[in-house]
């Protein structure tokens, strides 16, 4: 297999993950790259010859994930990573679609599933402007980055190109990584093709506790700062921000977007 997956995971048991149950399993002897988020090395055990295990108790986020993954991958010989978190469903035949695909089209070095929410809302890819982020029905083709930005998700990328972009940012932990990834990847290489399959996620949107509301923000700001299209993203932070302060009906979020966000300088170039 050229393909090497990177799948991150963060204080779950990797075999409970959605990514595990209903993919990997399938395919028994494929390498791959556990990166292990939590506090402890939970998922220690899985590590083996083929199964390459990281612990990074300091939760470097998906995009040290990736770039580590990359760096083993070309090691290993692989032509390409995919990118996978631990929630999201996808159909058992993935990882011989994308073999399939990638010999099928040589000369694309992106390939992504169409990602759906709830079983039938769409989630991935995304049309993005200054005043919304709108996620999109599309058939399965070439599609151009200039006009949609598909999730990290399933993204199957080219080495090669990845290594052209000097891969993911890691001043940016989860949110907008994927955005400014495939924003960079543009003038490389515009293309990508949305493959014939289809993933589902299944995250849940129902916290309540403010003090974890409130820490997930402060992470969801500090990767916004450092995002390179800041000032696309400015009306979204600010509709987010809005959002969540009318729904704790709380002004610490508010506060702290002035403080954090507002007054902070913009992210110098990597």
């Amino acid at each position: 297999m050229n393909i090497f997956p990177i799948i991150v995971t963060y204080c779950t048991d990797y075999h409970s993950t959605a990514v595990y149950q209903n993919l990997i399993r399938f395919y028994p002897d494929c390498q791959l790259l556990i990166y292990d988020n939590s506090p402890t090395s939970i998922n220690k055990k899985y590590g083996n010859e083929n199964q390459k295990y990281i612990h990074d108790a300091t939760n470097g986020g998906v995009t040290a994930a990736y770039n580590a993954g990359a760096s083993i991958a070309k090691e290993m010989g692989k032509s390409h990573i995919v990118l996978f978190d631990q929630d999201t469903i996808f159909n058992k035949d993935y990882l011989n679609i994308l073999e399939a695909d990638i010999r099928q089209h040589p000369d694309i070095n992106l390939m992504v599933p169409a990602i759906l929410y709830g079983k039938q809302k769409p989630f991935s890819p995304v049309r993005m402007t200054f005043l919304s982020i709108q996620p999109v029905c599309l058939g399965v083709g070439e599609y151009s980055l200039r006009d949609y930005l598909p999730v990290n998700s399933g993204a199957c990328i080219n080495l090669s190109a990845f290594e052209q972009v000097g891969g993911y940012n890691e001043r940016i932990k989860l949110d907008f990584a994927d955005f400014d990834f495939f924003q960079r990847l543009i003038p490389v290489s515009h293309k990508f093709l949305i493959v014939d399959s289809v993933a589902f996620q299944q995250f849940s949107n129902q916290e309540t506790d403010i003090e974890k509301l409130m820490n997930r923000f402060r992470l969801y700001i500090a990767d916004a700062r450092n995002y390179q299209g800041r000032r696309s993203i400015a009306f979204h932070v600010l509709r987010h921000t809005i959002a969540l302060s009318i729904r704790c009906r709380s002004i610490r979020f508010i506060t702290y977007y002035i403080r954090h966000y507002l007054s902070s300088k913009p992210a110098t170039a990597i």
